[in-house]
């Protein structure tokens, strides 16, 4: 696998490498929308460059490129494959059930040597939760997925992906990857300590959670957070939830997408079943970071050493609480994953991977998830 990265200024692409990727069969364009929608000089460029290629965008909270962050900026890795072929897929998902879209894609996609899936979608509009289970009743956990939700730096207005064309709302993309020379690891971990009290989930409806106890979580909710309850919904962001995996005992976190003061409900980014025992969270910056190194060394286990190239997914919130610090964990990745991966991804709204004891894909908030490719020849 070769690997060439590009950054987008004054008009055209600049490269921060001398490889050389004349066939390269995918590049990952990642930016913010607003610069993503201002032109379509940088798609043509690429286009004329790599006729070969197939081209995904993704619109972000944020962008990483080796050992940096960057903000409003378009950076694109171009990735050649000397023994893996690529196709790619996209759909429209705006209006759709979740879980038969999901079903309905996975089964769409030709499964013979099918490695591994690449997601990135715009998930305003659809229950990401229940999409991936979707998949999941069709690839019973034999097809390792990971991607995440596109960002919106922290606007949340709109977010957007695209497939050889100019980005556009309400799409997922899908890079389907075939062959038995790739191979493919994942890490996904937070770093988030819980406080309070365990609490049961005693009525719900998909992602809407009104009763914890028989009480109200609205009112819960704010009483944890005190002064900070008047700054919501924003402060939301750096008090997120976890429940309990009940199939890996693995802790998955949950971010609050909106609150409803007439019902005293909280939704958030996917499903929280009745009868789930959740947890408030807080964020330490030691251990986010701490976090981030632990998804980097989950993600080098059964075998995999020296990567090809490391793929990040972050979540905004995370980028929220570090603020200044948001590189040390960019860095500390770095630090566990050594200097032979080529390192791209970005900030999201969600995270797509599995979890260490259960393959099956699993949607992740306020994480760092990492995905290691090695290609084999």
């Amino acid at each position: 696998m070769k690997i060439k990265q590009y950054y987008f200024a004054l008009g055209k692409w600049n490269s921060i490498d001398k490889n050389s990727v004349p066939d390269a069969n995918l590049i990952l364009i990642f930016g913010s929308r607003l610069n993503l929608l201002e032109s379509d000089l940088y798609l043509e460029q690429l286009k004329e460059s790599f006729p070969k290629a197939h081209i995904v965008s993704c619109s972000t909270s944020g962008n990483i490129m080796q050992d940096r962050l960057t903000e409003n900026s378009i950076t694109a890795s171009a990735i050649e494959m000397e023994a893996t072929s690529v196709k790619t897929y996209e759909y429209d998902i705006k209006g759709l059930n979740a879980y038969i879209l999901g079903a309905k894609i996975a089964a769409s996609i030709q499964q013979e040597n099918l490695n591994s899936l690449l997601v990135l979608l715009d998930a305003g509009e659809i229950n990401g939760g229940y999409l991936m289970d979707g998949f999941n009743s069709v690839y019973e956990g034999k097809i390792p997925i990971f991607g995440g939700f596109a960002g919106d730096d922290v606007r949340f207005e709109k977010q957007v992906v695209g497939l050889n064309s100019l980005p556009s709302s309400n799409k997922i993309v899908l890079v389907a990857f075939y062959g038995s020379n790739l191979k493919v690891s994942h890490g996904s971990k937070g770093g988030w300590e819980v406080f309070g009290p365990e609490r049961i989930v005693t009525k719900s409806e998909a992602q809407k959670v009104f009763e914890l106890d028989g009480k109200k979580i609205l009112s819960l909710y704010k009483e944890y957070l005190g002064d900070k309850a008047k700054d919501l919904p924003s402060s939301a962001l750096l008090y997120p939830i976890c429940i309990k995996d009940k199939t890996s005992n693995e802790l998955v976190v949950r971010t609050i997408q909106a609150l409803n003061e007439e019902e005293q409900s909280i939704s958030f980014f996917s499903n929280v079943p009745k009868g789930s025992i959740i947890q408030l969270m807080r964020a330490s910056f030691d251990k986010l970071i701490d976090g981030a190194g632990e998804s980097a060394n989950e993600s080098l286990r059964d075998g995999m050493a020296n990567p090809d190239f490391a793929l990040l997914i972050s979540c905004v919130g995370r980028k929220l609480v570090l603020g200044p610090k948001t590189e040390d964990e960019i860095y500390e990745t770095i630090k566990v994953l050594g200097s032979a991966p080529r390192i791209a991804g970005f900030y999201s709204y969600g995270e797509l991977s599995p979890v260490v004891g259960d393959k099956s894909c699993k949607l992740h908030n306020q994480t760092m998830t990492i995905t290691t490719f090695k290609e084999v020849v």
